[in-house]
């Protein structure tokens, strides 16, 4: 299988490998990252949602370092694949 790790910054794959697997399953995390990507979407195309508002397994403060910063900088798909090679 390929080093997909390469695809993130050294400290945003540790901190996803390392954080979030620690606190959630993968399922938990696939979800959650479907459903962030659905909120960064609508807000792309200025549709009415409520911002920010947390729908996942994820706490509060995972939630937000998710979706401020690695949707900030990486293409879902990137994530996604980063994700389901983990």
């Amino acid at each position: 299988m390929a080093n997909l790790n390469n695809k993130l910054e050294h400290k945003h794959y540790w901190w996803l490998k390392n954080t979030l697997f620690r606190h959630y399953t993968k399922d938990q995390i696939l979800d959650a990252f479907n459903k962030i990507n659905v909120a960064v979407e609508k807000e792309k195309k200025n549709q009415e949602i409520l911002p920010w508002v947390n729908d996942t397994k994820l706490e509060r403060k995972h939630y937000w370092w998710v979706r401020n910063i690695l949707f900030k900088f990486y293409d879902y798909k990137i994530l996604m694949d980063v994700l389901r090679g983990i």
